[in-house]
């Protein structure tokens, strides 16, 4: 199962409308959805699953912090977040093969890993 068919997962498809939630921007201050998680994607700024997994489980801290934790939208939010482990855990070897050819931090070389530090103390 993907995240966006978790059943009745629909709050979380797209930003929450200030129509429906007028304060919800006052209290929240990070909002995430599966939309703005698409989009980052697309505009790759995740380069690690860590990022990718720390925005999904904002959709679910953001949903307690406004909803409460035994909300039933708080539930549907931590099925989201579970099916986001189980999908980075069944893919778990592609995407660390991935990450090592992201960042050479990652790689099993450790002079490249070594070098990229330096370089990048010179760069940043």
């Amino acid at each position: 199962m993907r995240m966006k068919q978790v059943p009745d997962s629909h709050p979380f498809h797209i930003p929450v409308s200030v129509k429906i939630a007028p304060d919800y921007y006052n209290i929240v201050k990070r909002p995430m959805d599966l939309q703005t998680i698409r989009e980052n994607i697309r505009e790759k700024l995740y380069k690690n699953r860590s990022d990718f997994v720390e925005n999904v489980q904002l959709i679910l801290s953001n949903c307690q912090l406004y909803n409460g934790y035994q909300d039933p939208l708080s539930f549907k939010a931590q099925e989201i977040v579970s099916v986001c482990m189980k999908e980075t855990e069944r893919n778990d070897e592609k995407i660390t093969e991935l990450e090592k050819e992201i960042n050479p931090l990652l790689g099993d070389d450790p002079q490249l890993a070594f070098s990229s530090c330096l370089n990048e103390s010179l760069t940043e």
